[in-house]
Formats: structure tokens, C-alpha cells, sequence
């Protein structure tokens, strides 16, 4: 993005993890912000790579500015593959929202991605992700597929189906580029299922070119795997004891939601290649609460919705910045909508909620901690085509309200006492009298 207010740091909790999966720091505390996990222990260097390990949360604590809707997974490929070695995977389509594999260097940009629609499944099987936004209503959840990762760079035409191109990493000579990273997501897995969906976790076996597989969990790299996983950990254990280096996110009054872009100077960090962003830096010290107000884009699976809905997915969450903690989301599912269709997010600690922020007056609440500045981060995901307003949709060097139009979420500081006072009115009437308090 090209402001601070974006979400040019909205990942700078990647900078944190980058570090310690170089396994280069040797202090309690090295110049990325976190916790360096205890040692020398030297976990640049992978011969085959490490299985699924959960990350971006610890219990109910949920880091790295991650989405409360998501659960994730990162595997390890290995450092140096010799040549014509891939990584087979070997899943099902989980019973949720969405699922994607995406492959990402060891400084976590983004090489490659498939979504689940666009995985093709094993003979005889068939794939319940129809499209962007469509999933079959017959077609059941617990079907086959097979992808791989190939260490080759992506060809402009003639791509192999269900594979994920992470480069040519031997012409590399950064240790930690060198990496691969495999993430696994999976978003609202359906009512009762695990947090995989139900189906378990995709099979991961490094297949050398003479067709000999090694299953990465049984690698040799097993003792590594587990240091460089209980750095990561570390970091995030700390919270605050390990805040987040660099300025702050700008903030403003009204905050102003801008678009996050990346380009190849700028290229982020762990984004979701199915995602785009918007974030806005928030503070106490321009108002007690804030409240989010904006059209909101119908979903799949939404009761009601149209056949082809405007989104797979869409969230709006309040970061601590600091720390990079997610304080909270509201998911689309959980969005409590007044009669015009719009989403009414007040954000405010405990004690300055007001009494009549609830769903029953048409308002979800979030909690705002205390770390100060904080960050709201708003998601898009997998649009449809004729959903012009989507995020992805918006030009650089445009203001987002010209392409967004009613969709673009507006935002106003405001008091308790002045929320309070204008109880019994609508969601849009009460947004109203806090801009106006506020100066807005």
C-alpha cells in the first residue's frame, strides 16, 4: 500500500517469523522483535523438509494479524532438491468454505497458489468447488485430489494442472529464500467438523526424480522441524513482551480504509493469493470507540443468497498493532445486518461498550485491547465477476469509495455517552450523530 495506513504493515508480524525460520538469532530479543526461541541452532538448511505444523495460533490467541475464521498449516520443502524432485500432496476437499494450497519462498512472498476450485480431483472423485463463489449443493465434501510442487519455474502457457511452481531455488544464493514454505488454509470448517474440515490433513512425500518418496513425516529433518516450530511459537508467547519494530500505522480522524497492492518492490508477506485487503491504523487517543458501517456483499453458503454470490468470503477484524494480536473478527455469517443491508461494527474495550451495542439494535461489538495504535483489517475473497465493487476491483492511485461505492466501509470515532444517547434510533442515525460529534 502506499500509505502506512495500509496494509504495507500489516504483515510486518512476517518479518517476526521470517527471522526466526532463518533460525539466524541468538538473543532474547534480535532486531526483528521477537524472541529468538533459544539459540545458534542453525535451521537454514532442509534436505527433505518438515510435515504440517498449526500456525498463527495458541489456543484462543490468534497472531500474525491472521483471520478468527481461518485455521492454518505450514510444511517445509527442502532447501536444496536436487533435480526433477517434487512434493506430492495427497488430500480431500474439506467439508468448509474454502481451502487453498499456496507455496511461499523462506522470506514468505508468495511463489504460487491453488484454490480449491481450481484443484481438479483424482479419477473417479469430483470437487464440490465449483468456481470463485460457487459450490455444488449435491456434489459431497471427501473427494480425492492430488497436486504437487515443482521445483521449476511456473511456464507462461501450458502450466501442469493441480501444481504449484515454486522456482528454480538452486539459482538462489540466499540461504533462507532458498526455503520453501507450504501453507495449508482452511476457512469455517462446516458446523461439527475438525478444524481440517473433517477430512484431515493433506499427505506430503518428497518424490526424487529416480521415483524414490520419502513421506516428510518421517524426513530427517525431524529434530530441525521441531526447533524451527518452537521458535516460531516463542515469539508469539511473548505478546507484547516482544512489541513489533518500525513506525506505527498512521492514523487519522475519520480513519480511512486504503487498499493493500503489492508490487515487486513491495511484495508482502504471507498474503492470501485469494485475498485482498484494506486496513485502517486506529487510537484511543481520537475516541473512546469507533464503529465500522458498510454495504455488505452477500457470501456462499449465506441463507438466501443468490446463486452466484458476490463473495466466497468477507471479514472485518480489530488488530492490536503492537503485538500484532487479533483482538477479534466478524466473519459474514456472524455480521448482524440492518434493514438496508448494512454491517454496523463498534469497536471499544469493556468498560466503553455502550449498553445499546448489541445484535438485537443491529450492531456486532468487537473488543479493542489495549495496545495502542490499533488496525482494522477488512477481507475480500474470491469475488465473482459481475461484483464490480469487490476490493480487487479497486485501481491503484483511486479512492476506494469511487469503485466501491455503498461497499466501502466507512468509519467515525464516537463517546459511550454520545452512542447512548441516541438509543432507539437506527444503526445509520446513531453512525450519523457520532461523525457528527466527532468531528467527522
Amino acid at each position: 500500500m502506499e500509505t502506512r495506513s495500509g496494509l504495507s504493515r500489516m504483515l510486518l508480524a512476517g518479518l517476526a517469523f521470517a527471522a526466526v525460520l532463518s533460525g539466524c538469532g541468538t538473543s532474547d530479543n534480535d532486531s526483528s522483535g521477537g524472541s529468538s526461541g533459544g539459540g545458534s541452532t542453525d535451521l537454514t538448511t532442509f534436505n527433505t523438509g518438515c510435515d504440517w505444523h498449526k500456525i498463527f495460533q495458541s489456543g484462543d490467541n490468534f497472531y500474525a494479524l491472521a483471520d478468527t475464521a481461518a485455521e492454518y498449516w505450514v510444511a517445509v520443502g527442502p532447501s536444496s532438491p536436487a533435480a526433477g524432485t517434487t512434493i506430492r500432496i495427497q488430500g480431500q476437499y474439506a467439508d468448509a468454505r474454502y481451502l487453498s494450497l499456496q507455496v511461499y519462498d523462506g522470506s514468505l512472498v508468495l511463489d504460487d497458489a491453488l484454490a480449491d476450485y481450481q484443484i481438479d480431483p483424482d479419477s473417479g472423485a469430483s470437487n464440490p468447488f465449483l468456481a470463485p463463489t460457487r459450490v455444488s449443493s449435491t456434489v459431497q465434501p471427501g473427494g480425492a485430489y492430488t497436486a504437487h510442487v515443482a521445483f521449476t519455474a511456473k511456464p507462461a502457457v501450458g502450466a501442469a494442472a493441480n501444481t504449484l511452481y515454486r522456482g528454480d531455488v538452486s539459482t538462489v544464493s540466499d540461504a533462507q529464500t532458498r526455503r520453501t514454505l507450504l501453507i495449508y488454509r482452511i476457512y469455517v470448517p462446516a458446523s461439527g467438523k475438525s478444524p481440517d474440515g473433517g477430512v484431515g490433513l493433506p499427505k506430503l512425500t518428497l518424490v526424487g526424480a529416480d521415483g524414490t518418496e520419502t513421506p516428510l513425516s518421517q524426513t530427517g529433518d525431524s529434530a530441525n522441524c521441531n526447533a524451527l516450530y518452537q521458535n516460531f511459537t516463542n515469539i508469539y508467547t511473548g505478546k507484547t513482551a516482544n512489541p513489533h519494530p518500525g513506525a506505527p500505522p498512521q492514523t487519522n480522524n475519520p480513519p480511512k480504509l486504503n487498499v493493500y497492492y503489492t508490487s515487486a518492490l513491495n511484495p508482502g508477506q504471507l498474503v492470501n493469493a485469494n485475498i485482498a485487503y484494506m486496513s485502517a491504523g486506529v487510537t484511543h487517543d481520537d475516541g473512546e470507540l469507533f464503529i465500522v458501517r458498510g454495504k455488505a456483499p452477500s457470501f456462499t453458503s449465506q441463507d438466501g443468497a443468490p446463486a452466484t454470490p458476490d463473495l466466497r468470503f468477507w471479514s472485518l477484524c480489530q488488530n492490536e498493532y503492537p503485538s500484532q494480536f487479533v483482538d477479534g473478527c466478524v466473519s459474514d455469517y456472524q455480521a448482524n445486518l440492518d434493514s438496508g443491508g448494512y454491517f454496523n461494527v463498534v469497536v471499544s474495550s469493556s468498560s466503553k461498550r455502550p449498553s445499546n451495542a448489541t445484535a438485537a439494535n443491529g450492531f456486532n461489538w468487537l473488543p479493542w485491547a489495549s495496545g495502542d495504535p490499533g488496525l482494522i483489517t477488512y477481507r475480500h475473497m474470491l469475488p465473482q465477476s459481475l461484483f464490480l465493487q469487490a476490493i480487487q476491483n479497486v485501481p491503484k492511485g483511486i479512492g476506494p469509495g469511487l469503485t466501491m461505492g455503498n461497499y466501502y466501509p466507512q468509519v467515525t470515532y464516537c463517546t459511550k455517552s454520545v452512542f447512548e444517547s441516541a438509543a432507539g434510533q437506527t444503526p445509520a442515525q446513531i453512525f450519523a450523530a457520532c461523525s457528527s460529534a466527532s468531528g467527522g
